[in-house]
């Protein structure tokens, strides 16, 4: 009897990423983690450099102390997620909507919206969209960004219920919540001009923990697959 095929879910069940051999895929791994390092160091600085208390959007902003420094910063996190996703190609979540398609397409979906928002920057003093003095740049530049870290929040989730990383579980459950509450705070705090400080820093704590959770997914080994009792042979 011929064995039975796995079925793909719906959806971008086609999607695979590319055949890389191990060697390949674990070295891009390797530099996709160290620039994001990179990266989540730069913006790190760049804020502490800051005189005052912005969000990050407005680190990128014409008016800001280094705005070239800042959006390369966000070019570099965005090419150094996409190839963390191209070395981790496969991986699905085993719940049926999360495995529709691969954690990789979810990656670099993110990483196609940071890299526009770093190329797409806000106005001086990034006015909330559809607000008084707001552009179409401020429109796009906000809409990539909170789509790219929607995206990398996805990820986690689908990475959460993936029998591969099962020793990424408890923590990518963790880090979901605390980047859901950092990030819905800091987002409410924006819209409303309330503490914009403290708001801020919500942000960017959220932004830092899906980065060092996407360095984390890069680095850490993948679980063996389960592999199921064959029954015994009847005569």
């Amino acid at each position: 009897m011929e064995p039975r095929r796995r079925t793909l879910s719906p959806g971008f069940s086609a999607f695979r990423g590319p055949a890389i051999p191990p060697a390949g895929a674990l070295s891009l791994r390797l530099v996709g983690a160290l620039l994001l390092a990179v990266g989540v160091i730069t913006i790190w600085a760049t804020r502490l450099s800051s005189p005052t208390n912005v969000y990050l959007s407005e680190m990128g902003a014409p008016d800001a102390p280094t705005p070239l420094l800042f959006n390369s910063a966000l070019l570099v996190i965005a090419f150094g997620g996409g190839l963390v996703a191209l070395g981790r190609s496969g991986i699905r979540a085993r719940v049926r909507v999360l495995g529709a398609w691969s954690i990789t397409a979810t990656l670099l979906f993110a990483c196609a919206s940071i890299a526009l928002a770093s190329r797409v920057t806000c106005t001086p003093g990034c006015p909330v969209p559809f607000t008084d003095g707001s552009t179409v740049n401020d429109l796009v530049h906000t809409s990539a960004a909170t789509l790219g870290f929607a995206a990398v929040g996805l990820a986690i989730i689908q990475a959460a219920w993936a029998h591969s990383l099962r020793s990424l579980f408890a923590l990518s459950v963790g880090c979901g919540a605390l980047i859901l509450f950092a990030s819905a705070t800091g987002g409410l705090f924006s819209v409303f001009r309330f503490h914009v400080d403290l708001g801020g820093w919500f942000e960017l704590t959220a932004a830092t923990a899906a980065l060092l959770w996407v360095i984390l997914f890069a680095l850490v080994p993948l679980s063996a697959p389960s592999r199921a009792v064959a029954p015994p042979a009847t005569s």
